[in-house]
């Protein structure tokens, strides 16, 4: 029984022997190594090793289960199927126990949903704060919430099969996967970690994290968002994989981008970024932040400088490079410009060029001009750049997500159907 045992968990008394040690670490990394070439995670990039995993799983390795795992491998399933046949997997939003079990008698939905849009307007969380979707309530309240709605399930369920096999009454699928908001993650990687664990161990299927700085997250039909590095947003969903790995868990993660709305980078740090971020082409232009100072050693009042901010980005026309480009030289050499860039990118096997490597072909191309372009003048007060929010931008950051998701998310501030169908073709092809 205890050799048995070692696959699943180091358990040898009284301790085990060094050698007892590499061989359940050696069992321990195969089996991750497996369990990851399954059809599960065909798809599924993973910057680290098996053994990363297995270092931080303790003596107990994989041997603990968790229900929201099986849940999740049956959503897997589900969407594997509607998408086979080209069909939508319906939801509805979910916020106590009661609409859950009106919700399960409707087979036509197959996926129970809760909101962190919800759990914030309502506040079914520990400050009884009633407010709009800023992802500002404490970071365990959906959680929360999808423990609730699951022991619910669970509960439900039981009383079911019971009165099925005792009076043969049809059985109502109480069960269906859950997808929770996970917003930005709350924080850091560690947080980020620490909210996938908890949603894991709670009973959610599936969760959802966004493109947005925690701290300046928006609900996506509120204006004011603040869009994180695609470097930074990639590490969320990579610390979520990590974090249900350890776990043992095969969760879903669906990224969802918010760039088609969002109109603010928090950092220019990743060159990815680069052709979407706008500034001003006039080298006479007075930073913004600059012209706040003055103002507020002044002692404007609040709306003296409201206003003074929408005449400075009212008259100040924000561009991003390549728009730059096009107004600073002529026709022929912009067309070569664009040429050039595409060979550029194709020779270092990528689809982007950072501003410097823009700067550079500018040079090839038009020797004898110089490009003004001034991404710090329209910084905000908080330091944030202009971002140029489009379809394209949105459609590039999620190709760069897609690698490290199980499913993708493009947040519109209208359903509109023929911009989620236009989306979702070019992600495909």
């Amino acid at each position: 029984m205890a050799a048995k045992r070692m696959n699943h968990v180091l358990s040898v008394y009284p301790k085990p022997s060094d050698q007892e040690t590499k061989k359940f670490i050696t069992e321990q990394v195969s089996q991750v190594e497996q369990w990851w070439g399954t059809p599960r995670f065909e798809n599924i990039k993973r910057p680290y090793s098996a053994l990363d995993v297995v270092k931080h799983r303790g003596s107990l390795g994989g041997s603990v289960s968790y229900p929201s795992s099986v849940q999740a491998q049956r959503l897997f399933r589900l969407l594997q199927e509607k998408f086979s046949k080209g069909e939508p997997v319906h939801t509805l939003g979910v916020i106590d126990p009661v609409q859950m079990s009106q919700l399960s008698r409707c087979d036509d939905i197959h996926v129970c949903y809760i909101s962190g849009w919800a759990c914030s307007s309502t506040m079914v969380g520990s400050t009884n704060d009633v407010s709009p979707d800023f992802g500002d309530y404490p970071y365990d309240t959906v959680p929360n919430q999808v423990e609730r709605i699951f022991k619910a399930q669970v509960m439900h369920d039981k009383k079911s099969l019971l009165e099925n096999l005792n009076t043969g009454v049809p059985r109502i699928d109480y069960l269906k996967p859950i997808i929770a908001d996970a917003d930005t993650g709350h924080g850091g990687t560690t947080a980020v970690m620490k909210l996938a664990k908890l949603f894991a161990e709670k009973g959610a299927a599936a969760i959802h994290l966004e493109d947005q700085l925690h701290g300046g997250k928006r609900c996506g039909h509120l204006g004011g968002a603040v869009i994180v590095p695609t470097s930074t947003h990639t590490s969320r969903l990579i610390a979520t994989r990590l974090q249900w790995d350890i776990m043992g868990t095969e969760n879903i993660i669906i990224a969802r981008t918010d760039s088609a709305n969002g109109k603010l980078l928090s950092s220019t740090c990743d060159p990815r970024d680069h052709a979407y971020i706008k500034g001003t082409i006039n080298p006479k232009t007075v930073c913004w932040t600059e012209a706040l100072a003055e103002l507020e050693a002044s002692g404007s009042n609040n709306q003296t400088i409201s206003n003074a901010e929408a005449k400075w980005y009212n008259e100040n026309e924000l561009f991003t490079f390549d728009e730059a480009v096009e107004r600073q030289v002529n026709k022929t050499e912009y067309e070569e410009y664009l040429e050039q860039k595409g060979k550029y990118m194709r020779k270092l096997g990528r689809e982007y060029l950072s501003l410097r490597e823009c700067r550079e072909v500018v040079k090839i191309v038009a020797p004898d001009k110089e490009v003004y372009f001034d991404w710090d003048a329209p910084r905000t007060k908080e330091g944030y750049y202009m971002l140029k929010n489009c379809i394209e931008a949105a459609i590039q950051r999620s190709l760069e997500y897609a690698p490290y998701a199980d499913m993708i998310w493009l947040e519109t501030k209208t359903p509109d159907l023929e911009q989620a169908r236009n989306f979702s073709r070019k992600i495909h092809r």
